[in-house]
C-alpha cells in the first residue's frame, strides 16, 4: 500500500512539473510542447489561455508572459508549420543549465568546448553546441544556434580562422564582456 501511495504522488509530482514552463526545455527540435514541423495554429490554441499571443511581422506568432516576450515562431515555407523558434527569454534553459542572460564566464564554465561563429550574413556571433544539432544524410536537418551580443556593441570574437570545410570561421579567442542574447532553431531543409 505504501508502495502504491508513494507511486501515485510521484506520478503526480511529475505531472504537475511538467505543465508548467519549468519543463520547457530547449532541445535540437524546440523548446518544451513547441517543435519544428507542427502546426502554429495548433500551439497557438494550446496557448491561448495561459499567455499573451501577438501576430509578428514574419507571419507567425510572439508569446508573452505579460510584458515579456518569451518566444517567437514562424514558419520556413507558408505552410503553417513551424520552421524557426526564436526564444528570448532566460525562463527556459538546455539540460546543461544554457539560457538567455548568461554571461560569456558563465557559459564558458558550463561548455568547456565553447567558441563562436561569426555569422557571415549577420555579422552576429553564435555558438551551436553538437547535442542541439540533428544531422541528416547531407547536412543538418535542425540547428540550434545560440547567439551573443557584446556589452558595448563590439565584436566578441578575436581572431576569427576561416574553416574549408564548414564555410564558416571560428575562434575560441574572444572578449568576457558579453551575454546569450537569444536561441535560435530553425529547419534547415
Amino acid at each position: 500500500m505504501r508502495l502504491y501511495l508513494l507511486t501515485i504522488l510521484i506520478v503526480t509530482q511529475l505531472s504537475i512539473s511538467t505543465s508548467g514552463q519549468s519543463a520547457w526545455v530547449i532541445s535540437s527540435t524546440g523548446v518544451g510542447d513547441i517543435k519544428l514541423g507542427l502546426k502554429m495554429t495548433d500551439i497557438r490554441s494550446q496557448l491561448a489561455n495561459s499567455y499573451i499571443i501577438k501576430d509578428n511581422e514574419k507571419g507567425g506568432f510572439d508569446i508573452y508572459d505579460e510584458a515579456e516576450k518569451l518566444i517567437s515562431v514562424w514558419s520556413k515555407r507558408g505552410d503553417g508549420t513551424i520552421g524557426f523558434i526564436l526564444i528570448a527569454s532566460s525562463q527556459f534553459q538546455t539540460f546543461d543549465g544554457l539560457r538567455v542572460g548568461l554571461t560569456i564566464p558563465e557559459v564558458s564554465s558550463i561548455r568547456k568546448d565553447f567558441s563562436l561563429t561569426l555569422d557571415d550574413m549577420t555579422s552576429e556571433e553564435y555558438y551551436a553546441p553538437s547535442e542541439l544539432q540533428t544531422p541528416d544524410n547531407e547536412f543538418y536537418k535542425y540547428i540550434n544556434l545560440l547567439y551573443f551580443k557584446s556589452n558595448n556593441n563590439k565584436r566578441l570574437g578575436e581572431n576569427y580562422e576561416f574553416d574549408e570545410l564548414t564555410q564558416s570561421s571560428h575562434t575560441t579567442s574572444f572578449s568576457s564582456d558579453g551575454y546569450l542574447d537569444y536561441f535560435i532553431i530553425y529547419q534547415w531543409q
